[in-house]
């Protein structure tokens, strides 16, 4: 194989590096809203419940 090949081989497109940074920003987020209803004493099922509609809210605000 030529240099050109591996090169083009090992290349993460761009879309792929876009899903990645919003699924961790998703997960990042889903995380504090779970911990932070855990402080105020929820339950683990409506903390994640909870963080799962924050999440969610921003994002469908304009439906």
């Amino acid at each position: 194989m030529a240099t050109h090949d591996l090169l083009r081989a090992e290349r993460i497109g761009f879309g792929t590096v876009v899903v990645m940074v919003l699924d961790g920003l998703f997960a990042l987020l889903f995380v504090v809203g779970s911990v932070l209803r855990r402080r105020v004493r929820h339950s683990v099922r409506c903390g994640a419940y909870g963080a799962l509609g924050g999440v969610l809210d921003k994002p469908m605000a304009g439906f």
